[in-house]
């Protein structure tokens, strides 16, 4: 393996939040490995003009290469969407509205952090660990406790990191790796481009046509595939639904499969 490709893998170790992206990457690099022998029997047809070889691999990446290389990056992307949410899920609890009690003491403690003076009041409240004095300033709008959005702010990263500053380190340990995969799909496409020797845009252009992402759509319960022009949905399989996407029309669907073919009218799914 090259060594390039050994220190994208080290970097994505195993982290607790988001597994699987090691194979994934692997998977990746596998891919481009064997595109790059396939490329060296091509080379080698003797049958072959320059541009027929060309033409052969353009045809094989699209065909079997590129679709390998977008089921490969599945999990990478579904590991960058379950962190996002993991992220999103870390906020601080909202106030019992039923404790008038509760509510009363923070209407309170604003009143007092409003009446300091206002180099006492920054330096108060971004240094503060009291609960409750951080549940006052942070449960009503910056204005209501006299101090600016940039403190409200610097406030609440602060209490949300110091509440769960285990659950961040591991997530910011997994978008790092989630990172270092990312990488390991754009190096192991390069080398397919590179075997190939089409430019970029070419290259984008390629990745369209090999890949047909699977339109679904919710029936109840159940998720089907689209087939534009069938009279019925298949449901969708465990692959297609990791793949696939719910658009919201055949316009859309279209622009993210451009060399997608269509089934007659009058076939049955």
């Amino acid at each position: 393996m090259r060594p390039d490709f050994q220190q994208l893998l080290k970097r994505i170790g195993n982290p607790r939040r988001a597994t699987g992206l090691s194979d994934a990457a692997k998977a990746c690099f596998e891919t481009a490995m064997e595109f790059q022998n396939a490329a060296k029997e091509v080379h080698a047809d003797p049958r072959l003009t320059q541009a027929g070889k060309v033409d052969k691999l353009k045809d094989l990446a699209v065909t079997k290469f590129l679709p390998a290389m977008n089921l490969a990056q599945v999990p990478i992307a579904k590991a960058a969407d379950a962190l996002q949410q993991q992220r999103r899920a870390l906020s601080l609890p909202a106030p019992d509205p039923t404790d008038v009690v509760a509510a009363m003491e923070r209407q309170e403690i604003r009143a007092m952090i409003r009446g300091m003076d206002s180099s006492k009041r920054v330096g108060f409240v971004l240094g503060t660990k009291d609960d409750r004095i951080l549940s006052a300033i942070l449960s009503a709008p910056a204005e209501m406790s006299g101090i600016s959005a940039e403190h409200f702010a610097a406030i609440s990263k602060a209490t949300i990191e110091r509440k769960f500053g285990e659950e961040i380190a591991e997530i910011n340990e997994a978008e790092e790796a989630i990172a270092a995969a990312n990488a390991a799909f754009q190096v192991a496409s390069g080398a397919i481009q590179g075997e190939i020797g089409v430019t970029d845009r070419q290259f984008a252009g390629m990745q369209k046509r090999g890949r047909d992402t699977p339109w679904l759509i919710r029936d109840g319960d159940t998720v089907r595939r689209v087939i534009p022009g069938a009279t019925s949905y298949p449901a969708a399989t465990a692959t297609e639904i990791a793949t696939g996407k719910f658009y919201d029309n055949e316009k859309a669907w279209r622009e993210d499969n451009p060399g997608a073919t269509v089934v007659p009218l009058n076939s049955a799914a």
